[in-house]
């Protein structure tokens, strides 16, 4: 079957295109006037067809790609608070000093981002420095600020700043982003459902699932 004789049943007519919605059944192969074609036509037909249907692609899109999206994203933000949680359960908390604020390249280049340098004692007196992964423009902190810091025992070197942006900012991020990816998706569903009974297209659900009586389709101008 050539690409041309597929694409006179998509946009030939109207009868074309419900006779294509009746071949497009995947658990049989399809019977033509030349005989049965492949599977591998059929689902390049179904396809094109579903490329034609605005509503079912968006239907699917939303489905199949921004609603897994924005899940896997809110799930990563509620692993990322769980790992903060347990962190901070074994966690010791001291007070600290801001002695730098660092300047640094911003990841794209174009200017700098601010981050401070913070020095603290643990509780066997041993001093320690670390510098924090908060990175701001204008600078969240000021040279001599004291500020709470909290640190694992086993390992001093891992260290944070006691704050909303220092602690849960990855969380916050990974919540939102995925909150909009789900939300997204799922207005593409409803949308794309409302104007489907509008437009009086067939639902994405009843082109997968309707199982569509075997018809003998001629695909060179002819039906048989």
């Amino acid at each position: 079957m050539s690409e041309n004789t597929a694409l006179f049943v998509l946009f030939g007519s109207r009868d074309a295109d419900a006779t294509l919605q009746s071949a497009l059944n995947l658990s049989a192969p399809l019977q033509t006037d030349t005989g049965f074609q492949p599977r591998g036509d059929r689902a390049r037909l179904q396809g094109l067809w579903i490329m034609e249907q605005p509503t079912i692609f968006l239907s699917r899109l939303g489905k199949f790609a921004m609603i897994p999206i924005g899940l896997l994203l809110l799930l990563a933000a509620v692993w990322s608070v769980w790992s903060t949680k347990a962190w901070l359960a074994r966690a010791v908390e001291v007070q600290g000093s801001v002695i730098e604020m660092v300047r640094v390249r911003d990841s794209e280049d174009k200017g700098y981002l601010f981050t401070p340098l913070v020095r603290f004692q643990t509780a066997d007196g041993t001093t320690h420095e670390f510098q924090s992964g908060l990175r701001t423009n204008p600078p969240a902190y000021h040279a001599g600020q004291t500020v709470a810091v909290v640190y694992d025992p086993l390992v001093p070197q891992s260290a944070a700043i006691r704050g909303v942006l220092s602690l849960w900012l990855m969380p916050i991020i990974l919540n939102f982003i995925g909150t909009i990816f789900l939300a997204i998706g799922t207005a593409m569903m409803l949308m794309s459902n409302w104007a489907s009974r509008v437009l009086d297209q067939p639902t994405p659900s009843a082109v997968v699932s309707r199982p569509g009586p075997e018809r003998r389709a001629a695909f060179n101008g002819t039906r048989s």
